[in-house]
């Protein structure tokens, strides 16, 4: 897209917003990490990068605590007030994406609350069911 604040051929999505799951007594908890500079992806091209939380979890947690962490992972979560969904899993990561939702907060926009878009439009736009290439999936 062009020079940036010193960059050169400077692209967007590629910060990366990272948590990672630990066991804390006999229940689980995310912990956020350090931001991280990496490979830019399509939805954060589209929605911008603070919009995704890429939550890592460890191994011995999915192998050996299965079905309790799915438990736990198959709701909502929140972070400073916004609502965060999970929609994709991948190589021992799990990613969640920033709804129109508010917890605890008013939306602003100088903050760019006005472009969030409700869960099911986010899928809507990555997987849209009434595209005739979709036609013949289950809704």
């Amino acid at each position: 897209m062009g020079e940036w604040e010193g960059h050169s051929d400077w692209y967007g999505g590629q910060i990366q917003q990272l948590a990672r799951l630990v066991k804390v007594n006999n229940s689980y908890k995310i912990v956020l990490e350090p931001m991280e500079n990496r490979r830019s992806h399509r939805f954060a091209r589209f929605y911008g990068s603070r919009r995704f939380l890429q939550l890592r979890i460890p191994d011995e947690i999915r192998q050996k605590e299965n079905a309790k962490m799915r438990t736990f992972l198959l709701k909502k979560f929140v972070l400073c007030g916004r609502v965060f969904v999970p929609f994709h899993s991948k190589e021992g990561a799990l990613y969640l994406v920033e709804t129109d939702e508010n917890w605890g907060r008013t939306p602003q926009d100088w903050c760019g609350d006005q472009y969030r878009i409700p869960f099911h439009e986010f899928i809507n736009w990555h997987n849209p069911l009434d595209k005739e290439k979709n036609f013949n999936q289950v809704c």
